[in-house]
């Protein structure tokens, strides 16, 4: 019986991040989705060819969202995949730090949602938020596969390459997880 009530209560902690992640992200960046806004960077990717440069760069796997994506930046398109990644992103999270509290889930949903830097992302580099959303999961799925199980590194590597591959700035994230991680074991 309490496994039941904790299955239902892990599942209403997720039902919370999912509202509360759309929301907020609708509110802050809903704007984008809606209007042609294009910057000086996002108007010369309007149709993405450069493969060979995001390779150069070490964005390896941006080619491949691009595949799956198209290489037209349609905002609406790009704001439904940066969302969908936000929200798995959210997700991870309070499954990684465990949380149970529905308005620290809300916290968590609306500081992600309206961080400065994916803010500027999102008005600069429309071209790129749902890649670097995506990038940002896969590094918290890294974090989440190396805690859960006995050999987590070698199947979190997998994500953790990914992430690298589609923006190397994602990668601190699972460094700074491990610094929070020892410094509060160490006290």
């Amino acid at each position: 019986m309490k496994q039941k009530i904790s299955i239902i209560n892990d599942n209403l902690n997720y039902c919370v991040a999912i509202v509360a992640t759309f929301v907020f992200y609708v509110l802050a960046h809903g704007y984008r989705s809606s209007n042609l806004m294009f910057s000086h960077d996002s108007l010369q990717t309007i149709y993405q060819l450069e493969w060979k440069h995001k390779v150069s760069l070490g964005r390896y796997v941006q080619p491949l969202v691009w595949i799956v994506r198209g290489k037209l930046t349609m905002p609406w398109l790009v704001d439904i995949g940066a969302v969908v990644f936000m929200i798995a992103s959210v997700v991870m999270l309070v499954r990684i730090f465990e949380i149970k509290k529905y308005w620290m889930i809300v916290c968590i949903s609306g500081v992600i949602c309206t961080y400065a830097t994916f803010t500027f992302t999102n008005a600069t580099f429309i071209h790129e938020s749902d890649v670097f959303m995506l990038a940002l999961f896969c590094s918290l799925l890294s974090v989440y596969l190396n805690n859960k199980y006995k050999y987590g590194f070698l199947i979190g590597a997998i994500p953790l390459c990914l992430s690298i591959g589609l923006y190397q700035l994602k990668f601190l994230v699972r460094h700074q997880y491990y610094r929070v991680v020892f410094s509060t074991a160490t006290q």
